[in-house]
């Protein structure tokens, strides 16, 4: 007999998250089925197709080079395969290099060594590997979403710029200031200038940075906390609908 889940048992079964799974359906990678009443069910079909998605995002492709994989289309998958292999090498290394010192530490223990309080320090300290930075998880999805050449050209310019903008707009969100107002729309126009600094003006760059960011906002598990979320990108997509110069560049 099939087994047919709710979205809630389908994520905790998978290891996944029910908002990833709309994200999932919202870009059309899974189809769930609709009971009478409108709920959503995943059978076989889908659970197998949600393999595959999940499968290819733990080979470190983009949900956008997902739908081209299942849809045929892989042209830029070696491209990203290489760039797995080579974040995946760089982690072994470390690994590597932490159990060298967790063997040499064990074996003094082993000869009947008593490591003092400096020793223990310095083995926790070696032995603990810190979690990555919201700046090291955004170049994963950079690198998904980038080529070589784009990813050559960034500059992404001092940080307390960028604190400052982002700041600047976690206020406009909180204070719920209109997107047309003239505050908003001043603080679009510094925020553009802002991006186009760390692009070159590549429009190109822009939309992929945009699109990289966007990613990461959806998939965000919260482990390492990123400077903005779905409210504030929200915003700024209401800022640019709401510019009323139409030559200036969209907003990354």
């Amino acid at each position: 007999m099939e087994e047919y889940l709710s979205p809630t048992e389908t994520a905790r079964r998978l290891g996944a998250t029910v908002k990833a799974l709309k994200v999932y359906e919202r870009l059309g990678l899974v189809r769930p089925m609709r009971t009478a009443a409108g709920w959503r069910l995943y059978g076989p079909a889908q659970i197998v197709r949600l393999h595959e998605v999940l499968a290819l995002k733990g080979l470190g492709l983009s949900l956008a080079q997902i739908g081209s994989a299942l849809a045929g289309r892989t042209t830029d998958l070696d491209h990203t395969l290489a760039t797995q292999e080579t974040a995946l090498r760089d982690r072994r290394r470390e690994i590597d290099r932490v159990l060298v010192h967790v063997r040499r530490v064990r074996a003094r223990l082993a000869a009947g060594d008593v490591l003092s309080t400096t020793e223990l320090i310095a083995a926790a300290r070696e032995t603990t590997a810190p979690p990555p930075s919201w700046q090291e998880r955004m170049m994963g999805y950079y690198h998904r979403h980038l080529g070589e050449t784009e990813l050559a050209r960034l500059r992404p310019g001092g940080p307390d710029l960028w604190l400052g903008l982002i700041a600047e707009l976690k206020t406009l969100v909180a204070e719920d200031i209109a997107p047309d107002a003239t505050a908003a729309q001043d603080f679009l126009r510094r925020w553009i200038v802002a991006s186009d600094a760390v692009s070159g003006g590549d429009p190109q760059i822009n939309r992929h940075a945009h699109a990289a960011w966007t990613e990461a906002v959806q998939e965000h598990s919260g482990d390492a906390p990123l400077p903005i979320g779905q409210a504030e990108m929200d915003y700024i997509a209401k800022l640019g609908a709401a510019r009323s110069s139409p030559g200036e560049p969209e907003p990354s």
